[in-house]
């Protein structure tokens, strides 16, 4: 049985919506945005039996997306370092 896998590397970024200066109405809807960096499709026989194993590039790589782009932190309220000496 042959099977492939997707794996999508990106980051997803939310885009709100334009309103209108003047009528206040909503122009566009606020979207979800993916910007895809990498895919790699692996692709398996389940009765390999030629001994070859999988390259697997991305576990190559000297740092991740993550490291390089790392997930800011969405909180809303602020940090108030008053009275912090």
């Amino acid at each position: 049985m042959k099977s492939t896998t997707a794996i999508i590397v990106g980051l997803i970024q939310y885009e709100p919506p334009v309103i209108d200066d003047t009528t206040q109405e909503e122009i566009t809807a606020g979207k979800h945005v993916v910007k895809l960096e990498d895919i790699s499709l692996v692709s398996t026989n389940r009765n390999n039996t030629n001994g070859q194993s999988l390259n697997l590039p991305w576990m190559n790589a000297q740092s991740t997306a993550l490291e390089e782009n790392p997930i800011p932190n969405m909180s809303t309220s602020p940090v108030n370092n008053e009275g912090s000496s």
